[in-house]
């Protein structure tokens, strides 16, 4: 029996037919007994001993259920955006404890997660819904009674849920840390050829109205079925095609109005479209490969109107910077969902390996360690994945934001998106594509950037340079600080005032470097540097830890001062360029 108490199954009672006390009398004495005595083992008077969880925004995680000591322990103290999940292996230690407590209330407390049983996959589904960019790394953890081992099976078998779930899922959150300063640079190039190429906001601009069907093609196995369909859409729908789907589309003969890119690491796709004639529906943090092999025929996405530029592209309706969806198709989905079109197709978003094992149209066998079965688009089951179903669920929290706007699943395979109507692509067209629009024409009238624009981004590139030269200074006055601070430490006849005031100027200039406006762009490039250092800051809270968390700000400083100047070089080629 599986058991799964979380978010998306709030009608567990229900979906059941009965209370957990209904299914404990289902049980026979012997069964009873067995299920109290594995309950008293859990220790359950004392639950949580030895773990403070303090006021906040963690993921709060327990393995074994410890009756309602436990759920007050997790949410003592907690923040509003708190999230914890409790795992209990042992399906009648749980039935046992809700017999023996009224847990009725922290059943329905939509910021605790319950998974039961030791199925894994349902405990993968738990923790995918639970696990956010947020909290992956900002975690506490304890385990119950018999669970305390750190060799124990089950203790094993979560930590290995957990690893593969927060490398999964969080692939935008992993691809900052990883390709920190890949994505920098791409987003730098792309001011740095701004004025040749266009905004977004242009281009909501021209298109006259809001009526008009926007198709996201995807590159899905399924899309091999029925892309054929899409000659009869073109002129009748604004028609976008993320750069794997193109290889199918063009063996049959059908050009996108833009072909979407997002990805930093750069993949060629330019077999597919020799003539560079495509128009690249671009995030600002895609491949400056990508960018300047199009120069000129670029609608970027993604900067924001405080950046200081665009005075000649300025427009009323800009969207702010799109990430964390997980894939470009879920991005770009979003990005005509905000602003305003209210008929979007899906196509080739399958989401899911078809029967043969593909994962792409272009006969691509992507691998993943976790993998498990979700409802299929006809009521059947599929076999997904993590990021996929990380990308699902970034459907249907958007459909959910948007009711007003009529989404069509024409993919015909694939996994479920709940939120959609579902048809084929064929009856999509017939229905929603009746209308000549001059999409062509749109995208023709948008404005190059002129010497004004340019202007304004070489001064753009001087104050960063300036301010990245002014924050070098900031560093090298904090490494230095850190450096005395340390090797007075262990003599505290050293603590005079003249001590006192230095530590008082290291907070200052912490908190300059740390939380300030100054040095913004080395920031961003250092942001993986940054990010490990705040994940093991977490780890050191106390006085006792001090010594080490200095040690690890003097390796972030040194870190980030190094970039400094490898940054401040790119940026002097970008300026000349």
């Amino acid at each position: 029996m599986k058991i799964i108490l979380d978010n998306n199954e709030k009608a567990y009672f229900k979906r059941y037919g009965m209370s957990l006390t209904e299914i404990w009398n289902t049980l026979t004495i012997k069964q009873q007994e067995e299920a109290l005595a594995a309950y008293d083992h859990l220790a359950v008077t004392e639950p949580c001993r030895g773990l403070s969880f303090e006021q906040e925004n963690v993921l709060r995680i327990v393995i074994g259920y410890g009756g309602s000591l436990c759920f007050k322990k997790i949410l003592d103290n907690a923040l509003p955006a708190m999230r914890a999940v409790i795992w209990e292996p042992e399906i009648m230690a749980f039935l046992a404890g809700c017999v023996r407590e009224d847990i009725h209330e922290y059943l329905e407390n939509e910021s605790i997660a319950i998974c039961i049983g030791r199925d894994r996959d349902g405990l993968v589904k738990c923790l995918l819904n639970n696990v956010l960019v947020t909290n992956a790394f900002h975690n506490k953890m304890m385990a119950i009674g018999s669970y305390v081992s750190s060799g124990n099976k089950d203790v094993a078998l979560f930590s290995s849920c957990y690893i593969k779930v927060t490398e999964e899922v969080l692939g935008e959150g992993n691809s900052m840390k990883h390709f920190h300063r890949l994505s920098c640079e791409n987003w730098l190039n792309a001011i740095s050829i701004l004025n040749n190429n266009y905004l977004i906001g242009q281009l909501f601009e021209k298109i006259e109205t809001r009526d008009i069907p926007v198709i996201i093609v995807a590159a899905g196995p399924s899309l091999v079925k029925n892309c054929h369909e899409l000659r009869n859409a073109k002129g009748r729908a604004l028609i976008i095609s993320v750069t794997h789907a193109l290889s199918t589309l063009r063996e049959n003969d059908i050009k996108p109005d833009l072909t979407a890119v997002k990805d930093s690491k750069h993949f060629d796709f330019t077999s597919c479209d020799e003539k560079r004639e495509n128009i690249l529906l671009s995030s600002v943090y895609a491949s400056r490969n990508d960018q300047n092999s199009y120069n000129g025929r670029v609608i970027f996405w993604g900067f924001r109107p405080t950046a200081g530029l665009f005075h000649t592209k300025r427009t009323d309706n800009y969207p702010e910077v799109l990430c964390g969806t997980g894939s470009v198709a879920t991005d770009v989905f979003s990005l005509f969902a905000d602003s305003g079109f209210r008929r979007i197709i899906l196509v080739g978003q399958d989401l899911a390996y078809n029967d043969e094992g593909y994962s792409h149209s272009d006969g691509k066998k992507e691998s993943s360690e976790i993998i498990y079965e979700t409802e299929g688009l006809y009521g059947n089951t599929v076999r997904t994945r993590c990021d996929w179903e990380y990308m699902r669920r970034s459907y249907e929290s958007k459909i959910d934001g948007h009711r007003n706007i009529r989404v069509i699943d024409a993919t015909e395979g694939g996994a479920r998106i709940r939120g959609t109507e579902i048809m084929s692509l064929k009856e999509a067209i017939e229905q929603c594509c009746n209308t000549e629009y001059p999409v062509a024409q749109w995208i023709g009238q948008l404005r190059k950037g002129d010497d004004e624009e340019r202007e304004q981004i070489d001064r753009w590139f001087i104050d960063c340079i300036n301010d990245c030269e002014s924050f070098n200074r900031h560093l090298d006055r904090i490494i230095e600080q850190n450096r005395r601070i340390l090797n007075n430490w262990k003599d505290t006849e050293k603590w005079d005032d003249s001590f006192s005031a230095l530590c008082k100027r290291y907070d200052v200039m912490y908190d300059i470097i740390m939380n300030g406006d100054s040095g913004f762009v080395l920031k961003h490039y250092s942001i993986g540097e940054i990010q490990k250092y705040i994940e093991n800051a977490l780890i050191l809270e106390g006085d006792e830890n001090i010594e080490k968390r200095m040690e690890l700000e003097y390796d972030l400083f040194t870190f980030m001062r190094n970039m400094g100047d490898e940054l401040i070089n790119y940026l002097e080629e970008l300026k000349h360029k």
